[in-house]
């Protein structure tokens, strides 16, 4: 069956009023966190990774130091940023919504 992407848009916007209103549940908070750390902790797992990390932070933040202020950036976040940062962000104004199909079936 096909999913109605109708459906999954109301969703998605039903999701992310959830955001702008509501406090994340602790446990999904802090989950969250531990998995965008050990995802970043991850990446500097060897040389190559690392060399790759230092020059994209030097490019895009001049500086290749504040790669090591990832970690202090995300334990930061509160939920308070959270609801903040979702109302003024999250917008239907600032979205580009596409919907994709197969052209094979017609």
């Amino acid at each position: 069956s096909e999913a109605d992407p109708k459906l999954a848009e109301k969703i998605i916007w039903d999701e992310i009023e959830l955001l702008k209103n509501e406090d994340v549940k602790d446990e999904e908070f802090y989950r969250i966190k531990n998995q965008l750390l050990a995802e970043f902790f991850r990446g500097l797992d060897n040389n190559a990774n690392l060399a790759d990390y230092l020059s994209y932070y030097e490019l895009v933040t001049g500086d290749w130091e504040n790669l090591f202020k990832i970690y202090e950036s995300i334990y930061s976040v509160s939920k308070e940023d959270i609801k903040r940062v979702s109302k003024k962000y999250l917008t239907k104004d600032n979205a580009t919504i596409g919907y994709l199909s197969d052209s094979r079936k017609k």
